[in-house]
């Protein structure tokens, strides 16, 4: 009787911990499962049905008006503008020089303008107020960097290019062209989808630099890695989704690298990437290598799942073996007939 009355008060100790075990499990998991419903909500609705589109709220009336005057303008300025932070010196590097003089000298009549924190911050601040705090608050200097050059292009429009980029020929002609086929923006394509943002020429106060601008706290997600959070919150992965959900593609001008090679050369190609990055477009040049990888992990992690479903099936029928032998000695007669005599000499 008290050992009935025992197993029965463990089993309830036992019943007891695996439920607040699983209770505690289901707090993360439900976050989980909320963060992965929400990311894949925006993902589709962003790209694969296009349905995001975003205005700025009568909250921020200031700012709604700003946008209200968007432009007519049919061409663009000629207006070349660079970014450049200064987060190790106050030097710009000889490499970076080289490539600001040649645009200075391809260009002659033009309007030059490097941007800086100072000069960004205070764009920012009183041009676009209800970007201030979501500005500021992205940790990669990349993500800045991002959102001033949208910034400067919707309110002065021109030409913006990165600093690690040479001009080897004026980009008058590429004017004259969009001009001709009567586009606003012009842009380079990349692979496998989708423009790149570190060479954009555009009108001012553009109607897709408005979508640009109000879909960044939408996008101010978080993607897990350091190179997706990039190139979905600010990057070229987000600017390809805001152009996939713009209803005036047409307007642009995405111009091929075999053109992008007649009037630019990239000094260094995506020095921002971090580990992630590295890893992601190794397995995008090199395809074979890719598949393998797949085919390689997909057979390891099988072999795994096998491993461990065999080995707990071993284990569960070994604690069986050894309860149903311990209960078969438990209730013996010879372990009946003696108990009591064991608990004297205990004693």
């Amino acid at each position: 009787m008290k050992m009935a009355h025992h197993n029965k008060s463990r089993y309830k100790v036992t019943t007891e911990h695996v439920l607040l075990k699983r209770a505690l499990m289901t707090v993360p998991v439900a976050f989980l499962l909320a963060f992965i419903a929400s990311t894949t909500r925006y993902c589709l609705n962003e790209f694969v049905f296009q349905t995001n589109s975003y205005v700025i709220v009568d909250s921020c009336s200031d700012c709604y008006q700003h946008f209200q005057k968007l432009s007519t303008s049919r061409t663009i300025p000629k207006h070349i503008h660079q970014i450049f932070f200064f987060e190790t010196s106050d030097i710009l590097p000889k490499k970076l020089v080289d490539g600001q003089q040649s645009w200075l000298r391809q260009h002659p009549d033009y309007t030059y303008t490097l941007w800086n924190k100072t000069s960004i911050n205070k764009l920012i601040r009183e041009e676009f107020p209800f970007l201030h705090h979501l500005f500021h608050s992205y940790g990669h200097w990349v993500r800045k960097a991002d959102v001033a050059r949208y910034v400067v292009m919707y309110q002065y429009g021109g030409w913006y290019v990165d600093m690690d980029i040479v001009c080897k020929k004026s980009v008058h002609e590429l004017e004259d062209e969009a001009s001709h086929l009567n586009k606003t923006v012009v842009v380079r394509e990349t692979e496998p989808v989708g423009f790149s943002n570190d060479f954009i020429g555009v009108t001012p106060k553009h109607p897709f630099f408005y979508t640009v601008l109000t879909a960044l706290d939408k996008s101010n997600r978080w993607f897990i890695f350091p190179y997706a959070n990039t190139m979905f919150t600010t990057g070229p992965l987000f600017l390809w989704g805001r152009y996939l959900n713009f209803d005036q593609q047409s307007s642009f001008h995405m111009i091929s690298n075999k053109t992008y090679s007649k009037y630019l050369h990239l000094l260094h190609n995506s020095s921002w990437h971090s580990w992630d990055g590295i890893v992601i477009w190794f397995f995008f040049k090199d395809r074979v290598s890719f598949l393998f990888f797949l085919f390689a992990l997909t057979l390891v992690l099988s072999t795994v799942y096998v491993v461990i479903k065999y080995n707990k099936k071993r284990i569960h029928k070994s604690c069986s073996l050894l309860n149903r032998l311990r209960e078969r000695i438990c209730s013996s007669d010879f372990v009946q007939r003696h108990r009591g005599e064991w608990k004297r000499t205990e004693l």
